[in-house]
């Protein structure tokens, strides 16, 4: 299932119900897939599905002490 990024917003209760039950949902924006949603014991890699849910946390810290200031400076540079 393709969905639109607004879409998706709006009924995302319903989108993570559907993966829960085995669908694949596909996120667009402006007309290109840009996310997916799927049950966590469907995802890619993962045989129990709990692999991915001990990493929760793992990035903390990784955009360094001020996460804001690092994105604008990211951004800057795609300016």
């Amino acid at each position: 299932m393709r969905v639109g990024a607004e879409k998706a917003r709006k009924n995302l209760s319903k989108l993570i119900d559907d993966a829960e039950r085995g669908q694949i949902v596909i996120i667009e924006k402006h007309g290109s897939p840009k996310a997916m949603l799927v049950s966590i014991k469907n995802a890619p890699g993962s045989d129990s599905g709990e692999s991915m849910v001990v990493l929760a946390g793992t990035g903390a810290g990784f955009w360094g002490k001020s996460p804001s200031k690092y994105v604008e400076k990211l951004r800057g540079e795609w300016e």
